[in-house]
Protein backbone atom coordinates (compact mmCIF):
# COMPACT_ATOMS: atom_id res chain seq x y z
CA UNK A 1 0.00 0.00 0.00
CA UNK A 2 1.35 3.22 -1.12
CA UNK A 3 1.84 6.24 2.07
CA UNK A 4 0.51 8.56 -0.10
CA UNK A 5 -2.77 7.37 0.06
CA UNK A 6 -3.25 7.06 3.89
CA UNK A 7 -5.26 9.94 4.85
CA UNK A 8 -3.10 12.48 7.09
CA UNK A 9 -3.68 12.16 11.07
CA UNK A 10 -5.06 15.58 12.05
CA UNK A 11 -2.97 15.87 15.74
CA UNK A 12 -5.36 18.45 16.97
CA UNK A 13 -8.78 17.02 15.54
CA UNK A 14 -7.49 13.78 17.38
CA UNK A 15 -6.51 15.42 20.85
CA UNK A 16 -9.82 17.53 20.49
CA UNK A 17 -11.67 13.70 20.41
CA UNK A 18 -9.75 12.38 23.40
CA UNK A 19 -10.71 15.14 25.10
CA UNK A 20 -14.19 14.96 23.82
CA UNK A 21 -14.45 11.45 25.21
CA UNK A 22 -12.81 12.63 28.68
CA UNK A 23 -15.29 14.92 29.32
CA UNK A 24 -17.92 12.26 28.36
CA UNK A 25 -16.85 10.29 31.27
CA UNK A 26 -17.32 13.01 33.76
CA UNK A 27 -13.49 14.13 33.63
CA UNK A 28 -12.48 17.52 31.92
CA UNK A 29 -16.00 18.92 31.08
CA UNK A 30 -15.36 22.54 32.15
CA UNK A 31 -14.09 25.40 29.48
CA UNK A 32 -14.67 23.17 26.59
CA UNK A 33 -14.48 24.83 22.61
CA UNK A 34 -17.43 23.75 20.61
CA UNK A 35 -15.61 21.05 18.60
CA UNK A 36 -14.98 19.17 21.74
CA UNK A 37 -18.26 19.09 23.16
CA UNK A 38 -19.58 18.22 20.07
CA UNK A 39 -17.23 15.33 20.22
CA UNK A 40 -18.36 15.15 24.09
CA UNK A 41 -21.94 15.05 22.56
CA UNK A 42 -20.91 12.08 20.67
CA UNK A 43 -19.48 10.13 23.31
CA UNK A 44 -22.67 10.58 25.61
CA UNK A 45 -24.46 8.99 22.75
CA UNK A 46 -22.38 5.93 22.53
CA UNK A 47 -22.57 5.71 25.61
CA UNK A 48 -25.81 5.42 26.27
CA UNK A 49 -27.03 3.38 23.95
CA UNK A 50 -28.54 0.35 25.52
CA UNK A 51 -26.49 -2.38 25.47
CA UNK A 52 -29.46 -5.33 25.85
CA UNK A 53 -30.07 -7.82 23.76
CA UNK A 54 -33.70 -7.06 21.96
CA UNK A 55 -36.69 -8.59 23.71
CA UNK A 56 -37.31 -12.64 22.50
CA UNK A 57 -39.43 -12.05 20.34
CA UNK A 58 -38.53 -9.02 18.65
CA UNK A 59 -37.79 -10.83 15.38
CA UNK A 60 -41.18 -12.46 15.05
CA UNK A 61 -43.07 -9.31 16.00
CA UNK A 62 -41.65 -7.17 13.45
CA UNK A 63 -42.59 -9.58 10.86
CA UNK A 64 -46.04 -9.63 11.90
CA UNK A 65 -46.06 -6.62 11.76
CA UNK A 66 -44.90 -6.02 8.53
CA UNK A 67 -46.77 -8.69 6.95
CA UNK A 68 -50.12 -6.81 8.62
CA UNK A 69 -49.23 -3.69 6.70
CA UNK A 70 -48.11 -5.29 3.43
CA UNK A 71 -51.83 -7.64 3.41
CA UNK A 72 -52.99 -4.24 3.82
CA UNK A 73 -52.03 -2.78 0.90
CA UNK A 74 -52.33 -6.19 -0.72
CA UNK A 75 -56.12 -6.30 -0.28
CA UNK A 76 -56.58 -2.85 -1.26
CA UNK A 77 -54.67 -3.98 -4.65
CA UNK A 78 -56.51 -7.10 -5.33
CA UNK A 79 -59.94 -5.40 -4.64
CA UNK A 80 -58.85 -2.43 -7.23
CA UNK A 81 -58.00 -5.20 -9.60
CA UNK A 82 -61.17 -7.57 -9.10
CA UNK A 83 -63.41 -4.07 -9.59
CA UNK A 84 -61.69 -3.47 -12.31
CA UNK A 85 -61.94 -6.84 -13.92
CA UNK A 86 -65.33 -6.83 -13.32
CA UNK A 87 -65.94 -3.84 -15.09
CA UNK A 88 -64.26 -4.72 -18.48
CA UNK A 89 -65.98 -8.36 -17.65
CA UNK A 90 -69.24 -6.54 -17.51
CA UNK A 91 -68.19 -4.22 -20.89
CA UNK A 92 -67.18 -7.14 -22.93
CA UNK A 93 -70.50 -9.03 -22.27
CA UNK A 94 -72.35 -5.72 -23.32
CA UNK A 95 -70.62 -5.72 -26.69
CA UNK A 96 -69.91 -9.39 -27.07
CA UNK A 97 -72.50 -11.13 -25.03
CA UNK A 98 -74.99 -12.59 -28.21
CA UNK A 99 -72.04 -14.13 -30.25
CA UNK A 100 -70.18 -15.57 -26.84
CA UNK A 101 -73.68 -16.93 -26.39
CA UNK A 102 -73.70 -18.76 -30.09
CA UNK A 103 -69.79 -19.96 -30.02
CA UNK A 104 -70.05 -21.67 -26.38
CA UNK A 105 -72.30 -25.25 -27.72
CA UNK A 106 -69.02 -25.21 -29.79
CA UNK A 107 -66.20 -24.71 -27.33
CA UNK A 108 -67.83 -26.86 -25.09
CA UNK A 109 -67.59 -30.09 -27.16
CA UNK A 110 -66.28 -33.74 -26.09
CA UNK A 111 -62.47 -32.43 -25.97
CA UNK A 112 -62.86 -29.83 -23.75
CA UNK A 113 -64.76 -31.05 -20.71
CA UNK A 114 -61.52 -32.73 -19.55
CA UNK A 115 -59.41 -29.82 -19.54
CA UNK A 116 -62.68 -27.74 -17.81
CA UNK A 117 -62.62 -30.74 -15.33
CA UNK A 118 -58.32 -30.46 -15.00
CA UNK A 119 -59.03 -26.76 -14.42
CA UNK A 120 -61.72 -27.22 -11.71
CA UNK A 121 -59.98 -29.81 -9.93
CA UNK A 122 -56.58 -27.43 -9.85
CA UNK A 123 -58.72 -24.30 -8.37
CA UNK A 124 -60.60 -26.73 -5.35
CA UNK A 125 -56.93 -28.44 -4.83
CA UNK A 126 -55.44 -24.91 -4.36
CA UNK A 127 -58.46 -23.92 -2.17
CA UNK A 128 -58.37 -26.61 -0.06
CA UNK A 129 -54.99 -26.62 0.99
CA UNK A 130 -55.32 -22.98 1.54
CA UNK A 131 -57.78 -23.87 3.90
CA UNK A 132 -55.55 -26.47 5.33
CA UNK A 133 -52.86 -23.76 5.91
CA UNK A 134 -55.15 -21.46 7.82
CA UNK A 135 -56.47 -24.39 10.03
CA UNK A 136 -53.06 -25.38 10.97
CA UNK A 137 -52.22 -21.86 11.64
CA UNK A 138 -54.63 -21.42 14.02
CA UNK A 139 -53.79 -24.36 15.79
CA UNK A 140 -50.00 -23.56 16.06
CA UNK A 141 -48.88 -26.65 13.71
CA UNK A 142 -47.39 -24.16 11.62
CA UNK A 143 -43.39 -24.53 12.12
CA UNK A 144 -42.16 -21.01 12.59
CA UNK A 145 -39.31 -19.23 10.08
Amino acid sequence: MNKSEEPEIDENEWAAQERGMRAALGRDARNMPAAEASYRLIANTLASTPRGAPPENFASEVAEHIKRKAAGVEVLWIRLLMATFALAAFAAGMRYGAQWWQALPAALDAQAWPWILTAIGCATASWLFRQGLEASAHRGLRPSG
